[in-house]
């Protein structure tokens, strides 16, 4: 840092004024132009926009750079309002740009990487491990490999038709982490393999031959394999190991784990170069050959009869050229033997001439030397429409979820069969080995609708995804458009969140997409499980952590459930095969079963007319033609709402949990079939229904403590935009009969009571209502949608005869022309409220006997029976600070048992499991969870048998415990005394049931934080800042170095919309100007912790540090492209410099003389004390010359000397730092404590 020398000062003299110079101990955020691209894989940025002017959009996009991924409007017209876009980083901090795009509000999302996951094997997360040490599921213990297909009645399907109803015919697109492709069990039906993620991209540099060689470094040259020497240029690069692996979005990316082991020889820095070049299609060539002789023949021969030739359509599809790629799998530095032999053709390619029935003239995957096991990976390239071939990608699956889901869908042979195992199969990759990312999810769905080879899935398969929030995700808005333009039905996994209510899945969730929650039969759980001697296991169950809906909107989620446990493929650089859990397992077997189903249908001659339809459509899309002006949502809508009304209803479970149901897909063929042909009819067309515009404010589910009397449902039609002008009148115009089907009524032990709506109406909690008439109750409404006043009802909920702990589900559906479209839920849970009464507490099993308690709920020695769930709404108030749950077994009882708590937004907040057992070892008879409650309203307390060790009926004793003792601020910020600012603060804390008799406060260790602002970001790019150190003095007596902290303020306002991770490295200056790594770091909870950096000293040179972000986003992903951000603050903590202060930070209690009321005193220090501040007289002497012009007797100027003192303003080093602490709370109940940060500035 520059420092002016005060010792020169008297050297110099002043002229007119005196100049006073300014010192700033920190620098202003210069360097802001540094920057690094992250990586060359990806280098712009996927959104999905929602637009008011699509063309207009689309020309301002181009212009600034961008390119246009899908339009859904094929380039014609402005109906369809949204654009999925790739845009260059720059343009999501340039304002000018986005306020050209005059987009409305809310017009994308980015689901973060960290909340959007594959729902399989539930894994611990460095963040917040799943489970805790009780955590390991038992080996099965089974003869052979089980995807369990017969709880589905896919065996009965097959029947239909003798060898038949095996996915023939059909494709099945797995939105995954790809699928290893040389596994057996696929037997070469994986037909397209796209890398969305970008994470096996390796670029290629474009090289002229000279002599049959071409040079890969300065003056080294490599020789061209004998195929490809003629080409004029060539494309070459490396497959470099270290460089695989990253994804752009990828948080979970953690030192040593870079990079993948592709060649599996345990090391991942291998580098492989790889050629690529271009050669006439053999087969055109061999007939230009043929046609060329036969020219020859005949001009020899004019009489000569032609020969005759039969017309081949395929020809006219194949392309003139084939690239073809050569790779040093020895890595030797050259193409020798094999290698310069073994030409590899672009997967894609290659399974397109199978698939025409065409011989594939060159090897298709990648594959590398092994005595016994095959190791091979396809290689994706092709040439773009410049003929430039840029990158070439080797496709694998890092993370075995997308193989273990594909083997389930259409694995055959080894022992593992799937629901379809005919079927083929689309692997589209968007999850890194670490992540999954929103940007990766959109360009692979398109990709797998709009791709060379023209193909269209007849059934996608999403296992992935997060909790859902409170909007429409524009997601959802993609999966209805192909929905409609294809009639694809997509399955959605509906989430490993549970087993609380609206725990589901938001990934598409107001889509047309099928969402398939975790089933679990007795004969899975008896065969593959092991469970005590004994044990009766249910006929049906729900796996624990399977998601539960309703949507905030009411809408019904899940769908139906399908088996959740299977064992199947795994990638063969891991097991090979593998059982796991999951709704990431019921999701593909419900997918295969449907393709299994629509093998069938196919062939049916019933469905033909149907199927004609749909291709006309396809064909429509596929030319950008308006010939088709007719949506094909009614197709997917037949498909979910065939297995819903199908669906074979399980005792025990309510619509939230289970949906319609499990499926039966042999029940469901006839349905379906009957529904599909109606879609022919113009009149007989259905749409998505939307509940009160998605609104998050109008919510039909609620978990509020005051149960309104009436909810407001205003239903709408959520049409297409292939729905033609007369469609959309006749779905707006077609009256909507909205019909209160059934009631059902949720204990606290889980049992279901089911009441028919048709008798004894006086004792049925919900009815239908008008407004001006909540009186006039029933069970039924019609509404006209295109009438907004008539498009409404009130949902009434009679709570007079709603008992308290219980939940109370309405099921209503929506009928059109005959047939029941829509299905939605209205649930209440009448919670149970904790007074402020004394209880006396005993329960043996949690070591308390004849305890009083206030503000708590026992359930003592209650018994719980395998596969069951108890549930314990609970009203949780303003006066609550946090909930105690203690739970623990009867002294003679056994058994594995989960608590959880979820808050009133459906998100898990804390768990515990206990265990007692013979068999598992690990006892832990009883547990205790505190959560802290800062939202009001119903928390649910959820008691579960737990994983598949489902032992026997057990017995617990529960406590449930509001603490109430609040302060009236969660964090405090103070300033000195000297400041003049605010000093002194009060907080004021409420003990309302005065279960606190005294408090006590105490002051942690103080930490010095430098704030870093205007941290410069752009997505995609690694950008770098000065970083500020607290300077360092002799006369000081502290450390010359120091520990620095770098990590993200608690603030999250403060890196709203930003995506990313701090650099685990600082960085200084090399010889050439650029930034070389300085220090490396270790991980300090989302930042970074680096050890021994030296503190600048003043007046002697010192080598600037740079700290660095790798931004992957920088937009809010409920927020629009105008809220995207440029900067972000980071903070430097130094817990190493000791905190010099005058004076201190008092607490005091105050006496007021209320027991329910106590009230903590803070105040801030007189000043702090800058330690690295000079302890001398910065003040020196010099003087200044005053010129003063004149007139008087011809002098015309006069010059007076004066002695000056000047005195620069050095600033405190602490004028921009923070001193950080936290307040630390103890009171007389050891239940009931508190933790408040506090912040002191100068």
């Amino acid at each position: 840092m520059n420092f002016f020398n005060l010792s020169r000062l008297s050297k110099y003299t002043l002229i007119l004024t005196i100049m006073a110079a300014g010192f700033n101990q920190f620098a202003a955020p210069a360097d802001a132009q540094l920057k690094e691209e992250l990586c060359d894989c990806s280098p712009e940025l996927t959104v999905l926009l929602r637009v008011n002017d699509v063309r207009r959009t689309a020309d301002l996009v181009k212009k600034a750079g961008g390119k246009i991924v899908y339009d859904p409007n094929l380039g014609i017209g402005n109906d369809i309002p949204f654009l999925v876009v790739n845009l260059p980083p720059s343009k999501l901090n340039d304002k000018k740009f986005i306020d050209s795009l005059k987009l409305p509000s809310g017009v994308m999302e980015e689901i973060l990487p960290h909340k959007n996951t594959p729902q399989g094997v539930l894994e611990p997360t460095p963040e917040q491990p799943k489970v805790p040490e009780l955590q390991e599921v038992p080996e099965a213990d089974f003869d052979s490999l089980y995807v369990p297909l017969d709880d589905i009645k896919v065996p009965a399907l097959r029947k239909r038709v003798a060898g038949k109803g095996l996915g023939e015919g059909t494709i099945v697109a797995i939105i995954d982490t790809g699928i290893d492709t040389s596994h057996p069990v696929f037997q070469d039906r994986v037909i397209f393999w796209d890398d969305a993620t970008r994470e096996g991209r390796s670029p290629l540099t474009r090289v002229r031959q000279l002599d049959g060689k071409f040079e890969i470094a300065d003056r080294k040259f490599v020789a061209l394999p004998e195929l490809i020497k003629e080409n004029e240029t060539v494309f070459f690069g490396y497959i470099d190991e270290k460089k695989l692996g990253f994804q752009q979005g990828d948080l979970w990316t953690t030192l040593g784990r870079e990079g993948v082991d592709i060649n599996r020889n345990g090391t991942k820095d291998d580098k492989m170069l790889v050629v690529v070049g271009m050669i006439p299609n053999p087969i055109l060539k061999k007939i230009e050959e043929e046609k060329k002789a036969e020219a020859e023949k005949r001009a020899k021969d004019p009489e000569a009869p032609a020969v005759a030739r039969k017309p081949d359509p395929t020809i006219h599809d194949l392309p003139k050229e084939y690239a073809l790629a050569f790779v040093d799998v020895d890595m030797d530095g050259k193409f020798t033997g094999e290698e310069a032999k073994t030409a590899i053709i672009d997967f894609n390619t290659a399974r397109k001439m199978q698939k025409d029935g065409l011989k594939v003239p060159y090897q298709s995957m990648l594959e590398f030397p092994s005595r016994t096991k095959r190791i091979a990976y396809p290689l994706l390239f092709r040439p773009d429409s410049k003929k430039q071939i840029t990158e070439i990608t080797v496709a694998f699956d890092q993370q075995s979820h997308g193989t273990h889901v594909a083997g389930i869908v259409a694995g055959s042979g080894l022992q593992i069969e799937g629901a379809a195992p005919k079927a083929e199969l689309m692997a589209i990759k968007v999850c890194s080995g670490r992540s999954c990312t929103d940007q990766a999810i959109l360009r692979g769905i398109i990709s797998a609708f709009f791709n060379p080879q023209g193909y269209v899935p007849d059934v996608v398969n999403i296992s992935l995804g997060s909790h859902e929030g409170y909007l429409k995700r524009p997601l959802s808005i993609l999966l209805q458009d192909l929905s409609a333009k294809f009639g694809t039905t997509f399955f959605v996994s509906a989430s490993n969140d549970g087993p609380g209510y609206r725990t589901i899945n938001g990934l598409g969730g107001s889509s047309p997409a099928v969402f398939v929650g975790a089933h679990v039969s007795a004969n899975t759980l008896m065969e593959h499980y092991r469970l005590a001697e004994g044990v009766k296991a249910p006929e049906h169950g729900l796996l624990y952590f399977s998601s539960l809906g309703p949507s905030y909107t009411g809408e019904m989620r899940p769908n139906v459930v399908a088996p959740g446990s299977a064992l199947s493929s795994t990638p063969l650089n891991s097991d090979g095969s593998s059982m796991f859990n999951g709704t990431s397992m019921s999701s593909p077997i419900a997918a295969g079963a449907a393709a299994a189903m629509l093998s069938l249908i196919k062939a049916d001659k019933e469905y033909a007319e149907v199927l004609e339809r749909q291709q006309k459509k396809i064909e429509s899309i596929r030319k950008k033609s308006s010939d088709s002006r007719y949506s094909l949502t009614s197709l997917a809508l037949s498909m979910r709402i065939a297995l819903e009304n199908t669906a074979q209803r399980m005792t025990g479970f309510t619509y939230a949990q289970q949906g319609a149901g499990l499926i039966d897909i042999d029940k469901a063929y006839t349905e379906f079939l009957r529904l599909a042909k109606e879609t022919l009819d113009p009149k007989k067309q259905s749409a998505e229904f939307s509940i009160n515009h998605y609104s998050k404010f109008n919510r039909l589910y609620d978990r509020a403590n005051n149960i309104a009397a009436h909810k407001r449902v205003d239903l709408d039609l959520n049409i297409d935009g292939e729905v033609s002008d007369q469609g959309s009148l006749l779905l707006k115009n077609t009256p909507a009969i909205v019909k209160l089907e059934k009631v059902e009524i949720q204990d606290t032990d889980g049992s279901v009571v089911t009441l028919d709506v048709k008798k004894d109406k006086e004792k049925i909690p919900f009815s239908i209502a008008l407004p001006g008439k909540e009186e006039a109750l029933g069970n039924q409404i019609t509404l006209v949608l295109s009438n907004s006043s008539k498009s409404f009802f009130y949902s009434t909920r009679k709570r007079h005869l709603m008992e308290r702990g219980k939940t109370y589900l309405a099921y209503y559906t929506v009928t059109q022309h005959g047939e029941r479209e829509f299905s939605f839920l209205d649930v209440v849970h009448k919670p149970i409220e904790l007074s402020d009464l004394e209880t006396e507490v005993s329960l043996p099993g949690l070591g308390l006997r004849d305890s009083d308690r206030q503000a708590a709920f026992v359930v003592p020695q209650k018994t719980i029976t395998a596969g069951a769930y108890h549930r314990y709404p609970i009203a949780v108030t303003r006066r609550d600070s946090s909930l105690t749950v203690m739970l623990g077994f009867e002294a003679n009882s056994s058994g594995r048992l989960l608590v959880s708590v979820f808050n009133p937004d459906g998100d898990e907040i804390g768990y515990r499991v206990i265990q007692q057992t013979s068999q598992l070892g690990g006892d832990r008879s009883n547990a205790t969870l505190t959560v802290s409650t800062k939202e009001e309203g119903i928390h649910e307390v959820l008691v579960s048998t737990f994983s598949g060790n489902w032992l026997n009926e057990s017995k617990y004793d529960l406590l449930i415990e509001a603490q109430r003792f609040r302060a009236s601020s969660d964090e405090l910020s103070l300033s000195t005394v000297d400041s003049g600012k605010e000093s002194e603060k009060l907080i004021t804390y409420s003990n309302s049931s005065n279960q606190v008799r005294s408090m006590s406060a105490s002051l942690g260790s103080l930490t010095r934080v430098v704030p870093q602002d205007h941290f410069p970001i752009m997505a995609n790019y690694r950008t770098f800042r000065k970083l500020d150190i607290p300077e360092w003095r002799p006369e000081s007596g502290e450390s010359q170095t120091t520990t620095v902290r770098l990590t993200f303020p608690s603030d999250d306002k403060k890196t709203k919309g930003f995506s990313g991770r701090i650099d685990h490295r600082l960085y200084k200056k090399g010889a050439d100007g650029k930034l070389v790594e300085a220090y490396k770091g270790s991980f300090y909870g989302r930042g970074k912790s680096f050890n021994n950096i030296p503190r600048p000293e003043p007046g002697k040179p010192y080598e600037t540090l740079y700290a660095a972000v790798d931004t992957y986003f920088t937009v809010p992903y409920d927020e629009g492209l105008k809220d995207s951000q440029g900067t972000i603050t980071l903070e430097a903590l130094f817990p190493s410099i000791p905190v010099k202060m005058e004076g201190s930070i008092n607490l005091n209690i105050l006496t007021v003389g209320r027991p329910d009321v106590y009230i903590l005193k803070v105040t801030g220090p007189q000043k702090l004390i800058d330690a690295s501040a000079a302890k001398t007289d910065p003040s020196s002497s010099s003087q200044a010359t005053l010129e003063i012009p004149t007139k008087i007797n011809g002098i015309s100027k006069i010059k007076v000397t004066l002695p000056v003192t000047v005195t620069p303003d050095v600033k405190s080093t602490l004028a921009k730092q923070i001193i950080r602490s936290y307040i630390s709370v103890s009171t007389s109940d050891d239940r009931i404590s508190d933790y408040i940060p506090i912040e002191i500035s100068q």
